[in-house]
Parts: structure tokens; C-alpha cells; sequence
């Protein structure tokens, strides 16, 4: 944690707590985006993630590939969902509704919309370890946030399972 305050009509010091540290702005941050999100996006404003094809579909077959189109919404989260994985599935019901039953290419994610920097230049590198240090970008699951579980293996010098 930092802070640095001061007076504001002389500029003295009255607290400097890790003021030079770089930090990833964090709850202070949180309350200019949400406003400014508002302000430009209006209070009804629903993220989309699009699924798009990029052949003919005929008979519920698609010949060609799937692609999921990020714009940064943020509820591809385990905060609204039990976890981002169950967010894909809804999206993957959604287009199994639609009638899509087979993908004869592969399925692509498109994260184009966003600048590609997600790292900010004075972040201090040990915080990306963390939850709170995670990037984000237009197409993120979980805020960015990956977990994995290594498991050793039955003896010693044999291989883990991830």
C-alpha cells in the first residue's frame, strides 16, 4: 500500500507512505473508470460478445471456423457466473440454438478491439503474481485470472499432472 498527501495550498508533506513505489491504481481507480464508464456508456449499456462464422453454414454444419469476438465484458467472471468456463458454455448453448451443431475449422478468439498493451509501464512486475495484477483486454475470463493445480506424481522424478 502508498499514499501521498499533500496540503494543497502549500504543498507540504503530510504523508508519504512507499510514495515512490509503482503501484497498479486499484480502488480509488476503480471509482473514476465506473463514472466515466456511465458517463460515456449510459446505465443500460450491456457489453456483447459476438460469435461470428467465417463460412457457409448449411444443415447446422458451418464449413469454416468459429470466432468469438471480445469486447471487454467484464461478466465472463466467476463474479456472475460459478466461473468463466460457464459463461463460454451459455455462449456455446446460445449458438447450439441457433441451430450450429458442427464446425468443420477451428474456433478463434478475436481480442482486436482493445489495444494489445495490458501490462502498464510502471507496474511493479512482482504484483502481476497476484489476482490484482492481472490484465485485462477485450476478451478476458475470470478478470484475467488463471488457476492451475500441479499434482505430483505417484513417486519421486516422475511426472506432474496439471
Amino acid at each position: 500500500v502508498g499514499v501521498v498527501a499533500a496540503e494543497a495550498r502549500t504543498g507540504r508533506l503530510l504523508i508519504d507512505h512507499n510514495g515512490r513505489r509503482k503501484f497498479v491504481p486499484a480502488s480509488n481507480q476503480k471509482i473514476l473508470v465506473t463514472a466515466t464508464a456511465m458517463s460515456l456508456l449510459g446505465p443500460d449499456h450491456r457489453f456483447r460478445t459476438e460469435v461470428w462464422a467465417t463460412g457457409a453454414v448449411d444443415d447446422g454444419s458451418l464449413d469454416g471456423d468459429l470466432v468469438l469476438v471480445g469486447s471487454g465484458d467484464p461478466s465472463l467472471s466467476d463474479r456472475f457466473w460459478d466461473s468463466g468456463t460457464h459463461a463460454l458454455e451459455a455462449l456455446a448453448d446460445s449458438v447450439r440454438a441457433s441451430g450450429l451443431t458442427y464446425v468443420a475449422g477451428s474456433a478463434f478468439v478475436d481480442a482486436s478491439a482493445w489495444d494489445s498493451t495490458t501490462v502498464g509501464p510502471t507496474w511493479e512486475v512482482e504484483d502481476l503474481r497476484y489476482s490484482y495484477g492481472s490484465t485485462g483486454g477485450a476478451f478476458a475470463m475470470d478478470e484475467g485470472r488463471v488457476e492451475a493445480v500441479v499434482s505430483s506424481g505417484p513417486g519421486v522424478g516422475d511426472t506432474a499432472a496439471v
